[in-house]
């Protein structure tokens, strides 16, 4: 097993300053020097590491056009905590993690990562205890891994029918 260590030290804050990097392993000491811009290179690549859709909580599919948090989309969107999802003519699926939801045309929905909330439309909503779906005042979840419901609301109302599951 080796271990290393890196000490960072600004000598200048000019555009042709200097790093030293100092590499210390057991007995063995080096020193390296490094310009500014390698060192922006390598924090700006460690911050993109670090941006990677830490927050991602599934994935929109659809076979034709539909629209996440107002703006078109062909085919499929990346989605994260509350997003809206928004159909006009054709049908498509949120695979989440904890659940699947297949949405019809016209359908208007938020997704969260423990929920999704049924604006207007319908949907077929397959999952567990840990994901719920929600139409205005009503909130529907299941006991086991394979509940399965539709739900829809139009006009005011909500309807909920039971496909799977209790």
């Amino acid at each position: 097993s080796r271990t290393i260590l890196f000490w960072l030290r600004p000598q200048n804050l000019g555009l042709g300053a200097t790093e030293i990097v100092t590499e210390k392993e057991e007995t063995k000491e080096m020193q390296v020097r490094v310009t500014p811009i390698k060192i922006v290179a390598v924090v700006a690549l460690a911050m993109m590491n670090s941006l990677a859709d830490p927050a991602a909580i599934g994935v929109a599919t659809s076979a034709g056009h539909f629209k996440v948090d107002n703006n078109q989309v062909l085919r499929n969107a990346t989605l994260f905590e509350g997003t809206q999802v928004e159909s006009d003519a054709g049908a498509g699926e949120l695979r989440l993690k904890g659940a699947n939801v297949a949405f019809d045309t016209n359908t208007k929905t938020t997704v969260y990562k423990d929920r999704v909330v049924l604006d207007r439309g319908r949907i077929q909503w397959t999952g567990g205890p840990a994901f719920r779906a929600e139409a205005g005042p009503v909130r529907i979840s299941g006991d086991s891994g394979s509940a399965k419901a539709i739900v829809q609301r139009k006009a005011g109302t909500v309807q909920v029918a039971s496909l799977s599951g209790s």
